[in-house]
């Protein structure tokens, strides 16, 4: 399995551009859910809201899961005049899935410079996170990650931000003990799969 943190521990350049592509990871799950709500929402149940700054969303607990595998969680998007949503699950689960949808459609431009204009190793490297990110994000089904929280909100659970802190520590404790020993589940397979997505777009 190759780490994000081998790829680029070799290269200041990389570091920059991981630092960079985290925070876009991060910022682009938040504003997505932002547009979500003007499609979920009718105008007159909502509030006009302002339009949010991506690196609100990143969340510093999830540092050390992107540095070592490339993949994390972000801050959810804060309704600041209610909640437009109610009692909908469903659109509370839709929602949640907007943010790693927001991922694949950032990775989708970020290719189509990358394949046409620029085939830098930055860019590479955007698109990568970005894959993983949308990954682990559709796939794990515990929240911190948006596909834990919609279900959670589909089936009417609540987790204590307590709960959230102590699986996303375990995520990160455990990446740590996959890195320094044998990669194994989810870890592997996430990043599998988040290759897989970069495949289809490059």
């Amino acid at each position: 399995m190759d780490w994000i943190v081998t790829r680029i521990s070799s290269s200041v350049e990389l570091w920059i551009a991981w630092a960079v592509s985290v925070a876009l990871a991060s910022g682009v799950q938040g504003i997505a859910q932002y547009f979500s709500l003007m499609i979920l929402v009718p105008p007159d149940k909502m509030k006009k809201e302002p339009v949010p700054h991506p690196f609100q969303f990143i969340d510093p607990l999830a540092i050390p899961l992107f540095l070592i595998t490339g993949w994390g969680w972000a801050k959810q998007y804060r309704i600041s005049s209610g909640d437009p949503l109610g009692d909908n699950r469903l659109y509370r689960f839709i929602y949640c899935l907007a943010a790693p949808i927001g991922n694949l459609a950032l990775a989708g431009i970020i290719a189509t410079l990358y394949t046409t204009i620029l085939p830098s190793t930055v860019f590479r490297l955007a698109i990568t996170i970005n894959c993983y990110v949308a990954a682990a994000n559709l796939v794990i089904p515990i929240p911190p990650f948006s596909l834990g929280k919609g279900l959670s909100a589909l089936a009417g659970i609540t987790f204590s931000k307590a709960a959230e802190l102590s699986i996303g520590l375990a995520f990160s404790l455990g990446a740590l003990l996959a890195y320094m020993r044998e990669p194994f589940f989810p870890y592997k397979t996430i990043q599998e799969s988040g290759e897989f997505i970069l495949r289809l777009l490059i």
